[in-house]
């Protein structure tokens, strides 16, 4: 399930780039407003649950690696770099929820004349830039997860049985 997660948020990035050209090209005469909005909304529901579904499987696995973990000499070493793995990636992950969900909304305001361009643009910006390094430290991260997760089952095998 790790590796469509990472694929869930590489295409999310794609859908992104996509929605800021059409954003950015629009103007009267040549007028993207209707395909940026519809790309806009779908790269965010995509995002967000992608990122949602990644820090439920660290979640998930890290229990199941505490779980197979428990009683051994090793449990409160594994629980720290399990610890430690997740930590690296959530702050990020709630980051870009937070900032798809603002550039949604200010880009859901923008006809009404509430937000003004600049504001919209600027934090499209950012959260592409936002969210390719987010992609690049949970691409990291579940690396890390599969080989700590691969050590977990070797030493399950010396773990004595209660």
């Amino acid at each position: 399930m790790g590796p469509f997660f990472l694929w869930i948020n590489k295409a999310t990035i794609y859908i992104l780039a996509i929605t800021f050209l059409l954003g950015v090209i629009s103007r009267p005469g040549f007028d993207f407003t209707g395909a940026h909005s519809l790309t806009g909304l779908s790269a965010s529901v995509l995002g967000l649950f992608g990122l949602v579904a990644i820090m439920f499987f660290l979640l998930a696995t890290g229990g199941y690696m505490k779980e197979l973990l428990k009683g051994g000499s090793d449990e409160k070493e594994f629980s720290r770099r399990i610890a430690s793995l997740k930590m690296s990636v959530y702050p990020w992950c709630t980051l870009e929820i937070a900032l798809l969900i603002a550039v949604t909304v200010a880009g859901g305001g923008l006809l009404s004349g509430a937000p003004v361009y600049w504001h919209h643009l600027a934090l499209s910006i950012l959260t592409l830039a936002a969210y390719i390094k987010t992609y690049k430290i949970s691409k990291i991260s579940f690396l890390e997860n599969r080989e700590l997760l691969k050590s977990v089952l070797e030493k399950k095998k010396d773990i004595p049985k209660p």
